[in-house]
């Protein structure tokens, strides 16, 4: 999305050395299927009915962001590559206040 502006300032970063995108539509989708486990991961530290909580949403927001990847993968769309972007910069910190909050819960309940 940002190819020309990375080159510009001289940033030799995957899609500026990938002129035909492969490589960094692999490389997107190979990162986020990993980050699907990865963000459900912290469950097996938590207990009780905040883990569940957990594990369901930081599973699902990790299924609805590694299906919007899919769809960059798919179109190389400037607007699907925006959506997936923005859920990118969104997700861990959503991710991270559900995890606080749930392991606030479990100590409550």
């Amino acid at each position: 999305m940002y190819r020309d502006d990375y080159a510009a300032g001289g940033y030799r970063v995957l899609p500026v050395v990938d002129r035909d995108g492969r490589r960094t539509a692999r490389s997107i989708l190979g990162w986020s299927i990993a980050m699907v486990p990865a963000t459900v991961a912290p469950v097996v530290l938590m207990q009780g009915p905040a883990a569940i909580a957990f594990g369901v949403i930081a599973g699902a927001m990790g299924l609805a962001f590694l299906a919007l990847t899919v769809k960059v993968v798919r179109t190389r769309e400037r607007a699907d590559a925006r959506r997936a972007f923005i859920a990118s910069v969104i997700h861990l910190p959503l991710v991270l206040i559900f995890m606080v909050a749930c392991a606030v819960l479990s100590k409550i309940l």
